[in-house]
C-alpha cells in the first residue's frame, strides 16, 4: 500500500494515536513540510523504508504532546522507551542511524520476528545460548548489562538450543545442548 501512495501520510492527532497503537513502529514528523528535517530526513527515509509507518502533522497542540519544539521527529515503538525524540541532523543517514538500533530491544529472545535484524541487516550480534533453567542466572544479568553499555553498536540476543527457530540457529552455529 505504501508503494502506491505517499511516503508519509498527513494525520490528525487522533489518527496518529491510532497509528501508534496499530503499528510496531511509527515515525512522526511535527512541523512545516518545507523544513529540511521533513524533506531531507523524514521523506528521504520514508521513500526507502517499508517496515516503518511514516506520518506527519502540523498541529501545534498535537506536537506539544510529544515534543518541546518543532520541527521535530519522533520514533514510536511498542517496547522499552515507546517515545524517542530525534535530535540529530536534518538528513536521511543521521535519522537512519538513530532509528536502526531502536528497532530491536536492548536484549531480545531470538525469534522469527528478529531474524531480519540479525541476518538481513547484518548487524554485529552477540548471542547467548542458555538453557531454560538459566533464565535468572547471574551470567544473564552480566549479558544484559553489556547490552546496555553497547546499545547501538551490537545487538544482544538470548537463545535456547532445542525449540523451533532457536534450534535451527544453534545447529547453524554449531552449538549443542552440552
Amino acid at each position: 500500500m505504501k508503494k502506491s501512495g505517499p511516503a508519509s501520510s498527513v494525520v490528525t492527532c487522533a489518527a496518529l494515536k491510532s497509528k501508534i497503537e496499530e503499528n510496531k513502529f511509527v515515525i512522526a514528523y511535527f512541523g512545516e513540510e518545507s523544513a529540511p528535517l521533513f524533506t531531507d530526513a523524514h521523506i528521504a527515509y520514508a521513500n526507502s523504508e517499508d517496515k516503518i509507518q511514516f506520518v506527519h502533522n502540523n498541529e501545534a497542540a498535537c506536537a506539544e504532546e510529544y515534543v518541546s519544539s518543532t520541527p521535530s521527529i519522533v520514533f514510536f515503538r511498542k517496547f522499552e522507551t515507546p517515545v524517542n525524540v530525534y535530535s540529530g541532523k536534518p538528513d536521511k543517514e543521521s535519522l537512519v542511524s538513530f532509528v536502526k538500533p531502536l528497532t530491536v530491544p536492548t536484549v531480545f529472545e531470538f525469534s522469527e520476528e528478529e531474524i531480519e535484524a540479525v541476518f538481513g541487516q547484518q548487524q554485529p550480534t552477540a548471542i547467548l545460548f542458555r538453557g531454560k533453567a538459566d533464565k535468572d542466572a547471574k551470567f544473564v544479568s552480566v549479558f544484559e548489562e553489556a547490552a546496555k553499555t553497547h546499545k547501538g553498536k551490537t545487538l544482544f540476543s538470548l537463545s535456547g538450543v532445542s525449540d523451533g527457530i532457536q534450534e535451527k540457529l544453534a545447529e547453524f552455529m554449531g552449538v549443542t545442548e552440552d
